[in-house]
């Protein structure tokens, strides 16, 4: 079984120089079992998105006005992280994050090695009429937790990438990733 930190952000805007971040919540797993997690919410030091405040994932200016800045957690997510490879559901928009948070904190960019469970769906699950997060949770007989909360949703990507190693083999996914 491979070992690595699955990752997810909750954003609070889409802007142009930066993706703000709301949420973020990390769940290592080793030897296919989760054995540890990390979440905290971030104050973005920005507005939030509204619809996405309302609609999403019910994160309020309120709730993160005190939270640590993501200049402030780097360095914690770096060392959770360690030399582990990171799993996301759909890397562009957590991998841009990253990038433009780095950017905007002046922090260095860590070279994370990234799994993107969304396109392992599509190259094992071809047929699927989905393949978001839940879907695949459902298609997996994985029990669901609460959607669009950053360590929930890091949570499921984990158990999905599990269960595709369990179905499939560590070699498949392995050619896959490479």
């Amino acid at each position: 079984m491979l070992d690595f930190v699955a990752l997810d952000f909750e954003f609070g805007l889409h802007m142009a120089n930066r993706i703000s971040i709301v949420e973020i919540g990390m769940q290592k797993v080793m030897g296919g079992k989760l054995v540890d997690n990390w979440q905290t919410l971030v104050n973005p030091e920005s507005q939030l998105d509204a619809y996405a405040s309302d609609n999403i994932h019910h994160i309020y200016a309120s709730d993160v006005l005190f939270a640590p800045t993501f200049a402030t957690i780097w360095p914690q997510i770096i060392a959770f992280v360690g030399d582990l490879p990171v799993v996301v559901h759909g890397v562009k928009n957590e991998q841009q994050a990253i990038i433009t948070n780095c950017q905007f904190y002046d922090l260095p960019i860590q070279a994370f090695k990234y799994i993107d469970t969304l396109t392992l769906a599509k190259k094992l699950l071809p047929d699927l009429p989905k393949y978001n997060v839940n879907y695949l949770a459902d298609y997996f007989k994985l029990p669901m937790t609460a959607d669009h909360a950053a360590l929930d949703d890091a949570q499921l990507t984990a158990q999905v990438l599990v269960s595709m190693q369990t179905k499939y083999g560590i070699g498949v996914i392995n050619k896959i990733i490479k």
